[in-house]
């Protein structure tokens, strides 16, 4: 009969162990997936920004065929830009960004006020730390998805 008990305990432990290690693991999986997500969009900012700066002319949206070498493009494609009149670059995600993703680009931009979540209602990006009255406006882009990862730039 002891045995049953001990052999059920021992059991119950290694399954739960088991279950505990999965979620470590999905746990570590998200957080480098985000990481790579932050790093991706980084990327392909930093590739719209040199384009931007070599063509001072451009308005409108960047293509990807313009972007030098490093950039991977996702498939499906996770990010979009804008080029403003007054040189303001703008870098989002195509609809609402997965979660954790605005932690890691904040991070990634050394916590700047110009990333960050845009928040359509109040017409601000959300930069995380940043109190509501230090966030800066959100520019007028068409079609930007309320609670979108932003990424602004100026240019040159």
């Amino acid at each position: 009969m002891w045995i049953i008990a001990i052999i059920t305990i021992i059991a119950s432990l290694t399954g739960y162990a088991s279950m505990t290690s999965q979620i470590a693991l999905t746990r570590v999986a998200d957080a480098a997936r985000v990481t790579s997500l932050a790093a991706n969009m980084a990327s392909y900012r930093t590739g719209v920004v040199n384009y931007v700066n070599a063509n001072p002319g451009t308005v409108g949206t960047v293509s990807a065929p313009a972007f030098p070498t490093g950039y991977v493009a996702l498939n499906p494609p996770q990010w979009t830009n804008t080029v403003l009149n007054g040189g303001t670059i703008a870098v989002y995600s195509i609809g609402v960004s997965p979660p954790g993703l605005i932690k890691g680009l904040s991070a990634l931009a050394q916590h700047s006020v110009m990333a960050g979540r845009a928040n359509t209602a109040s017409g601000r990006i959300e930069a995380p730390g940043t109190p509501a009255n230090d966030q800066i406006p959100l520019p007028a882009l068409t079609g930007i998805t309320n609670g979108a990862a932003i990424w602004l730039a100026h240019r040159d």
